[in-house]
């Protein structure tokens, strides 16, 4: 991928498309072999790559897609141009904000201090917990079962570090 030029990021979209598709149709995806090659053509364009998902976290295929790559070792620049995107991030608290607390859970695996750094994420998070609209989907969560139910606990097991970096307790 070094030898790319400047420009393929155009093709990001086909790429994408087409290594979704590979890996449905052989039902792979956590073990994929063409996870490797993905990370590396982001890594090599990562503001693209960013830009690129945030715009479609609506879908879910691409939002596990992202968040699996966010969970790779290998991913660095990745991981580094969403520090470097918390505006972003942020605007997906609005419209998708359990995807967008799964992309802090992965940075947080790979930084545990870096939610510290980040107030504006750290103040989504908290307003997600706070949001009266979060008790009737607790109450939906609890009818569909326990995997809906743990997207609702998510918030909290990151607000826990606001209080004891600040003192100041929910």
């Amino acid at each position: 991928f070094h030898l790319l030029p400047p420009t393929a990021h155009i093709f990001m979209d086909e790429f994408i498309l087409a290594v979704l598709e590979m890996e449905s149709h052989l039902r792979r995806s956590f073990s994929s072999p063409f996870r490797p090659n993905v990370i590396k053509y982001l890594n090599r364009y990562p503001v693209e790559a960013i830009a690129y998902f945030f715009d479609r976290l609506d879908k879910s295929d691409h939002a596990m897609l992202f968040i699996d790559i966010l969970n790779s070792e290998a991913a660095v620049q990745v991981r580094e141009q969403v520090t470097k995107s918390t505006e972003k991030l942020t605007k997906v608290f609005g419209a998708e904000p359990f995807k967008a607390v799964k992309i802090v859970r992965e940075m947080i695996r790979y930084d545990p201090d870096w939610l510290t750094t980040q107030p504006e994420i750290l103040n989504s998070l908290i307003t997600l917990w706070r949001s009266p609209e979060r008790f009737p989907a607790m109450k939906r969560e609890d009818e569909e079962g326990v995997r809906m139910s743990r997207e609702s606990e998510l918030p909290v097991s990151y607000t826990h570090l606001r209080a004891h970096e600040t003192g100041a307790y929910l």
